[in-house]
């Protein structure tokens, strides 16, 4: 991907919605215990962080789109995907305190040079 505008928004769009997850995550923690029932779901739906985290999606979809007219899916899907995977694996580990298993750790490692290979196609 030689695009630099369009890799950064790529970049920004991944990390928008890593971010996002673990705001409803965060959201979801806070209400455990509820069940899945109705009153769990409207005593995330209330909190400022689930609010938040969707507030994330909508500027990182908006901003999605604008990549979409920049790359070609196949390229930004995949590093999108494996992207928001990061993102999304280093915050629960560092927020959460969530344990990664030598398999995710490997499997993270080949997401990530598959992003390298996929960029550069």
């Amino acid at each position: 991907m030689s695009n630099l505008p369009a890799a950064l928004l790529l970049i920004a769009s991944s990390v928008l919605m890593g971010i996002a997850n673990l705001c409803v995550k965060s959201a979801t923690t806070r209400a455990q215990g509820l069940g899945a029932s109705l009153s769990f779901v409207m005593a995330v739906a209330r909190q400022p962080i689930f609010l938040f985290g969707l507030l994330l999606v909508a500027i990182a979809s908006v901003v999605w789109i604008r990549v979409l007219s920049l790359i070609g899916l196949t390229t930004a899907y995949p590093v999108f995907v494996s992207l928001t995977y990061a993102v999304v694996a280093i915050g629960a580990i560092l927020l959460f305190g969530e344990h990664v298993s030598g398999q995710k750790l490997m499997g993270t490692v080949f997401l990530m040079a598959g992003i390298f290979f996929i960029s550069r196609g």
